[in-house]
């Protein structure tokens, strides 16, 4: 009896043990795939998971004929502000900027950040007019936004194209050469193009 019981006891930890072992590994893997497609310092999407979703977006889009508007987004001036503050004010910026992005766009559209002081958003089922409203309502709340170690006022500059059949590539191409215009024409500032 004692035999038994201490046999069944065994097996029982083993088991226990085992289920326990098997959910840290799922739990590691589920952090281990979010931290593949996440920015580590703003939380969005990284640069290439942020292209991947755009392109599953525009297959599925293609068949649906629904509109799909794209923003590129740079800071303005943000060297100056890592060369003025420092670094860690700038990474500061960075998330606030972020958190800012993310709080103003729909369940159905993403942000990613798409390099250094670079956003990418992506709004699915959404019209160039509807999209230049989101666009410009995101820029002045950046601009109105205090940072804090930053006494000086932040704004960005975006450039903001509609999908017309077009790649992912020459999609994200026409959204950054209207960024540049935007930089061009004095920044701070939507350019829809």
């Amino acid at each position: 009896m004692i035999v038994l019981s201490i046999t069944f006891r065994v097996h029982y930890d083993i088991k226990h043990h085992d289920k326990m072992l098997e959910e840290k590994v799922d739990e590691r893997t589920v952090e281990l795939k979010r931290l593949a497609v996440t920015d580590g310092l703003t939380g969005l999407y990284n640069h290439r998971h942020s292209l991947d979703l755009l392109g599953k977006m525009l297959e599925t889009s293609d068949s649906r004929q629904r509109p799909i508007t794209v923003m590129l987004m740079d800071l303005d001036f943000f060297k100056t502000i890592n060369d003025t503050y420092g670094h860690q004010a700038g990474d500061e910026v960075l998330k606030k900027v972020a958190r800012v992005v993310k709080s103003m766009i729909r369940q159905d559209d993403f942000a990613g950040r798409y390099g250094g002081e670079e956003f990418i958003v992506v709004l699915d089922n959404c019209s160039q007019e509807t999209g230049r409203l989101i666009a410009e309502r995101i820029r002045a709340t950046i601009e109105a936004t205090t940072y804090e170690q930053i006494d000086k006022t932040i704004t960005i500059s975006i450039g903001l194209a509609t999908w017309h059949g077009e790649s992912v590539v020459a999609l994200v191409k026409k959204s950054d050469e209207l960024l540049y215009q935007a930089k061009r024409d004095g920044r701070n500032r939507v350019v829809v193009g």
